[in-house]
């Protein structure tokens, strides 16, 4: 699992979060809250960074965190693994 990545734009320095950082993040919200703009969010992340994500860190994350079904809701409407 990689850590945040470094952009530099003009001259300032910009740091990121790594998607599955916030991918995790996303769920816990989720499951505060329960706003579909959580799970809006989620698929458009799988959508730009699907291939790229490191699922078998995701995944032990997600099942430690308890965020299973949470996971399987956003991949069932819209999302992919």
């Amino acid at each position: 699992m990689k850590d945040s990545t470094e952009q530099l734009f003009v001259s300032l320095r910009v740091w990121f979060a790594p998607a599955e950082y916030v991918i995790v993040r996303k769920l816990q919200y989720y499951q505060e809250g329960r706003s579909e703009k959580h799970l809006q969010d989620l698929r458009g992340i799988l959508r730009c960074s699907g291939d790229s994500l490191d699922g078998a860190w995701l995944r032990q994350i997600i099942r430690e965190q308890g965020l299973e079904s949470f996971w399987t809701l956003c991949q069932s409407s819209g999302g992919t693994e």
